[in-house]
């Protein structure tokens, strides 16, 4: 009997996702307008995401464009699986899993028609909406009528946090799940469910979950902050290495020892904690036996943060001599020639820079504890060694004018990031500037808000406007392919190339939203980027 098997991903192709966003929120909502109608073009009736574009023109393969939006899905191992399986098999559980829904249907089918699987557990972490999890709910029960599904991660956390308690209990009724983690990480709880399962003990005493009562609703205990060890976050890949793709995403701490106002990671995150340089060479050693991984996205929040821990972790990295390609977070501030000379020579490829603004106004009311000319110096030094950096940008902070866009403006124009992505300022309630609401005059939610200095109309248009007018930097409105570019053996320029082709054909839709698909003319320029 299989204690717990993890289903990975439910890709959505992007019609359906507009679908489903212009239902939810309408077609002028941010979620419509910004946070998708960027991200496609349309070509013969279809819509294509910069992935999916890739996979047509140049591997001749629309069938993987019907599903995969972005390589994430495809060529990343799920790292949610990696974690709590680790987890999980940690406590004596046995674990199995099928990294994506979409590729693995089949072999899936198969494994749920044994009726061998006590409990089945997805996680969220990519979900915005429903739909994909009813898929895969009603694919369970159609071939297995036994084991008991468990629904955890991001989506259950913001909908607890969001709705009211009687629509909460709509929601978990329409999924039909049989218990819901309720937490910030989860290994804990989910371990916890799944022993009691093993067990045949009860439920009502495990923190930070909701299960199923015999009148269909759903009770809970105490829903509090799970805080597991650094020691519980280290990755068995072992466990992993027959499911093991292209890619893997490695996390060497938890939460953020920052606390900029925007962000509710250092609260929500708990207590911020590493992994030590040795856990790390463990994960990578086991990695690069498999001779599976050639790249690694390092998806600490602060991964070059303190700047001495970094640079052991990049002295081993230099002493294995691993062959891999990674990406990662990166603090521009803390940057020095050493630091970038060590990446480089680790295999560095590209970094996300959290610039958030060129104003130092904005970035002391963001409590960035940065300095503008830090940034410059660090950007600076990244290009001097060709590592490819996107600068993430928010427009419309408290504090925000015409003139402190201005300022992020004329940064871009001035540092030429490789790429740059742009989103209006999100009023998270449980962020540090909420404190602050009174003295900013902040009213609204989400990315509709209003402030002393700004509307979020108005930072939707500078958004729009910075967008089409920084021409120094290249604009990326989906998850970044470079990265996955670059390993597939394009040279930067080519890369650059490809990715300027497709922020035409985008703007020409936008600028003539009478005539959605993309001209011949865009077509053919296209297809001789891929060449």
């Amino acid at each position: 009997m299989i204690d717990c098997f993890f289903i990975g991903h439910n890709g959505i192709n992007i019609s359906k996702q507009l679908q489903i966003t212009a239902a939810a929120y309408g077609r002028n909502s941010y979620y419509f307008r910004d946070a998708l109608s960027a991200r496609y073009i349309k070509y013969n009736g279809k819509r294509y995401t910069q992935y999916q574009i890739y996979n047509l023109f140049y591997n001749n393969n629309d069938a993987l464009s019907a599903t995969f939006d972005h390589a994430t899905f495809q060529h990343n191992f799920n790292s949610a699986i990696a974690i709590l399986g680790s987890y999980v098999h940690k406590k004596g559980l046995s674990i199995d899993y099928v990294h994506s829904f979409n590729m693995d249907k089949q072999e899936l089918a198969k494994k749920l028609e044994k009726n061998n699987i006590r409990v089945i557990a997805i996680p969220t972490t990519f979900y915005l909406s429903l739909y994909p999890i009813l898929e895969i709910v009603y694919f369970i029960r159609k071939y297995n009528k036994t084991a008991k599904i468990i629904i955890g991660g991001p989506y259950v956390l913001n909908q607890v946090k969001g709705q009211s308690p009687a629509n909460l209990q709509k929601i978990f009724q329409a999924i039909g799940a049989d218990v819901y983690i309720c937490s910030n990480e989860g290994e804990y709880a989910l371990s916890e469910v799944v022993r009691a399962f093993h067990d045949n003990t009860e439920l009502y005493e495990i923190n930070n979950i909701f299960f199923r009562q015999e009148d269909n609703t759903y009770g809970h205990n105490t829903l509090t902050l799970e805080e597991n060890s650094s020691e519980d976050k280290h990755i068995n890949w072992s466990l992993f290495t027959g499911g093991l793709t292209q890619y893997a995403s490695i996390r060497t701490a938890v939460s953020c020892p920052f606390s900029c106002a925007f962000c509710g990671l250092p609260i929500t995150g708990g207590k911020y904690r590493q992994l030590s340089v040795a856990e790390i060479e463990d994960q990578l050693d086991t990695l690069a036996k498999s001779n599976k991984v050639s790249g690694l996205f390092f998806i600490d929040e602060t991964f070059n943060y303190p700047p001495e821990r970094f640079k052991e972790i990049l002295r081993m990295m230099i002493k294995n001599n691993y062959n891999f390609k990674w990406e990662s977070e990166f603090r521009c501030q803390f940057a020095d020639r050493e630091m970038i000379e060590m990446m480089k020579e680790s295999g560095c490829v590209q970094v996300f820079c959290g610039i958030e603004s060129g104003s130092q106004q904005i970035l002391n009311n963001m409590n960035k504890k940065a300095i503008v000319e830090e940034y410059k110096k660090g950007l600076g030094l990244l290009h001097e060694y060709d590592i490819l950096t996107n600068a993430l940008i928010i427009i419309g902070f408290p504090g925000e004018t015409y003139e402190t866009y201005k300022e992020t403006y004329n940064f871009l124009q001035e540092t030429k990031p490789t790429f740059f992505r742009t989103h209006r300022w999100y009023y998270d309630h449980e962020t540090p500037i909420y404190d602050k609401r009174k003295e900013y005059n902040i009213t609204g939610n989400g990315y509709e808000w209003a402030h002393s200095t700004m509307d979020a109309d108005t930072a939707h248009n500078l958004t729009d406007e910075l967008t089409m007018s920084v021409n120094s930097s290249i604009h990326i409105a989906d998850y970044p392919i470079s990265f996955f570019l670059y390993e597939q053996g394009f040279s930067v320029e080519k890369i650059k190339h490809f990715m300027e082709t497709f922020n035409k054909c985008v703007n020409e839709r936008i600028k003539n939203p009478d005539c959605e698909e993309v001209s011949q003319e865009r077509v053919e320029e296209l297809k001789y980027a891929l060449r």
